[in-house]
């Protein structure tokens, strides 16, 4: 009995810091992954729709607020490209705040919203990224590159 409990506690020791690494980059990953699954669901709205579509940081769910990209996100149509949603506007998609390990920051291109065009591209030529980071990690991160057509893409990054 003595030597079973032994062993389970060394695999235990070698085990929970795998698994701790497992669970902090899952976060990254699916947070990047909801970021990824918003831009290109705004990107297809505003090309199927014909109007512009934007992306911008909402802790309320109703309108775009200076909360960080962590605290969620709304999907709105934009057809004026303000950077709020106005009366008529409609709130295509929600999404509410990622886990507090979990931070997301945008150049300044993206510092408050993105928006696609109806043609699928964004209205800033130039592009942008965000950069997602877990908490007291500076070496496993996401950054997501949007370039000027609109497409984006998912790479490792390290927050520093």
């Amino acid at each position: 009995l003595l030597v079973t409990i032994s062993i389970a506690a060394i695999l235990m020791a070698v085990a929970v810091p795998g698994f701790q690494d497992f669970f902090r980059r899952n976060r990254i990953d699916a947070a990047a992954s909801d970021l990824m699954a918003a831009l290109s669901y705004a990107r297809s709205e505003a090309i199927r729709r014909g109007v512009r579509v934007s992306v911008c940081r909402s802790h309320t769910g109703t309108n775009c607020t200076p909360q960080p990209w962590q605290s969620g996100w709304i999907v709105f149509t934009n057809p004026n490209n303000d950077d709020d949603v106005d009366p008529g506007e409609e709130i295509i998609r929600v999404h509410q705040a990622l886990p507090v390990e979990v931070t997301v920051n945008a150049n300044n291109n993206f510092q408050n919203h993105i928006t696609y065009q109806p043609d699928g591209r964004i209205t800033n030529t130039v592009g942008g990224s965000f950069l997602i980071c877990h908490v007291g990690d500076t070496e496993d991160a996401r950054r997501i590159v949007v370039i000027g057509t609109g497409r984006a893409r998912v790479e490792n990054a390290t927050c520093s």
